[in-house]
């Protein structure tokens, strides 16, 4: 056998040992959700940093979240020096907000309505990053204002044969519709 042959059976070779890895275990899967972490990390400081500077204290937004076995959240927050001052239906939606009541330490953080400030989501995702295990598996910052516009997290497990797979594992939310209120509750107009 010639050199080339042994160098091309070789390759295939390699290759189909780390295609029966992936399918298997698919470690990919890890991959992936490191690289969100990573990006959470690398991300969270200059949101912040872009939300503090601009000082808002009077906001509104819809927000829509699961937190598996726990609540639904489906709803309208508005927030005012730094207390969420109502809660409502989403604008777009005829389904009630379904938050669990303030129940407390055995109340998961996004299912207490109360923790729905800017700064205490930021506080919460630094505590999520800082304490392992932290399983981000998406991430966006709104560009304009800073604030975490949608946020997956959890113990996914991989996709291989072997891995362990749990079909509601993600706790996840999304903020949408954001705008900045006057001290009167009004839309502000701002130019940015």
């Amino acid at each position: 056998m010639d050199a080339k042959k042994r160098i091309r059976r070789k390759v295939w070779t390699i290759l189909l040992i780390g295609l029966v890895i992936e399918i298997v275990f698919d470690p990919l899967s890890s991959l992936v959700d490191l690289s969100e972490n990573i990006q959470a990390r690398i991300g969270l400081p200059s949101a912040r940093t872009r939300w503090d500077a601009q000082k808002i204290n009077h906001y509104k937004f819809d927000i829509q979240g699961f937190v598996p076995f726990y609540c639904t959240i489906n709803g309208s927050i508005e927030v005012k020096d730094g207390k969420v001052m109502g809660t409502g239906s989403r604008s777009d939606v005829d389904v009630d907000v379904f938050f669990l009541p303030d129940g407390g330490g055995n109340t998961p953080f996004l299912c207490d309505y109360h923790n729905y400030i800017v700064p205490s989501l930021f506080d919460e995702l630094q505590r999520g990053l800082r304490d392992p295990p932290s399983s981000i598996t998406r991430i966006s910052f709104d560009r304009s204002h800073g604030f975490i516009s949608y946020l997956r997290f959890g113990s996914p497990g991989g996709w291989g044969l072997l891995s362990p797979k749990i079909s509601d594992c993600c706790s996840w939310f999304t903020i949408e519709n954001f705008q900045i209120l006057d001290e009167w509750g009004s839309v502000r107009d701002r130019i940015d």
